[in-house]
């Protein structure tokens, strides 16, 4: 699988407006193209002006056809179109000067493949439902890569799956370059992904990993919970990051 994510800036208002161009017209125009999967939008949990289009593939060529057909080029300018048309002050006939829209600022696109099991059953989880996303990045030692994805796959999606809550997990990591990854956990309510941050379990699961860790984190000895957790929200902590899900579709 291949994941594409569009990171982009909206005014925090116009969320369900950009809801309804989804429902209305991407995910009717997604549904027409070769290899994709699933679409979705997603919004910040902290700074709700922060969006991310996601979009899973079967493979990299798919998406980078999609791409080069100019279809996502049309479908962002078809959006600016949209928010401003509903964007416009009474009388105006326009749309506030300083209202951001989706090229209000040149999106940033991510992409990744999945690294180990995918589970297609998490996609239709996550079509219609108003889920939580909770996304950790991590950097990791080059030679380490191989070993960290096994422990991934034999302690930390077992202990996700028996998680309250937690309705499945991804593993990708960055094209070209796979000492780049993210665990993608998606979940039932924002609730669940926050008990299961403040149990202990995610610093337990954490300092199994951390050998694996990039040194750039500057961690302690092996074993020290309280390094790794309370390194977190600094400079050298995980990257960690909570999204609603707006709207989302498994495609045909």
């Amino acid at each position: 699988m291949h994941f594409r994510f569009v990171r982009l800036k909206i005014d925090e208002e116009k969320v369900w407006d950009a809801r309804s161009f989804y429902e209305e017209s991407v995910f009717g125009e997604l549904e027409k193209v070769a290899g994709c999967l699933y679409a979705g939008l997603l919004q910040g949990a902290i700074h709700g002006n922060d969006l991310i289009s996601l979009t899973v593939w079967t493979d990299a060529g798919a998406a980078a056809a999609y791409e080069q057909s100019g279809l996502f080029d049309r479908l962002l300018d078809e959006s600016d179109e949209r928010l401003l048309a509903t964007g416009a002050g009474p009388g105006d006939g326009g749309a506030s000067p300083d209202l951001v829209v989706f090229s209000g600022a040149e999106p940033e696109i991510e992409t990744w493949e999945a690294a180990g099991p995918a589970d297609p059953g998490v996609l239709e989880r996550m079509a219609g439902a108003r889920v939580f996303v909770r996304m950790v990045a991590i950097r990791l030692r080059r030679e380490a890569v191989d070993e960290f994805r096994r422990r991934y796959d034999d302690e930390v999606r077992p202990a996700l799956a028996t998680t309250a809550g937690c309705l499945g997990t991804f593993l990708v990591a960055g094209v070209g370059d796979p000492t780049r990854v993210l665990s993608f956990t998606v979940w039932a309510r924002e609730e669940d992904a926050v008990r299961y941050g403040l149990s202990g379990d995610f610093d337990r699961l954490t300092v199994r990993l951390k050998d694996t860790f990039s040194e750039l984190y500057g961690w302690g000895r092996p074993g020290d919970v309280d390094q790794v957790a309370a390194s977190f929200g600094t400079g050298r902590g995980l990257d960690i990051e909570g999204y609603q899900l707006v709207t989302g579709r498994t495609m045909k």
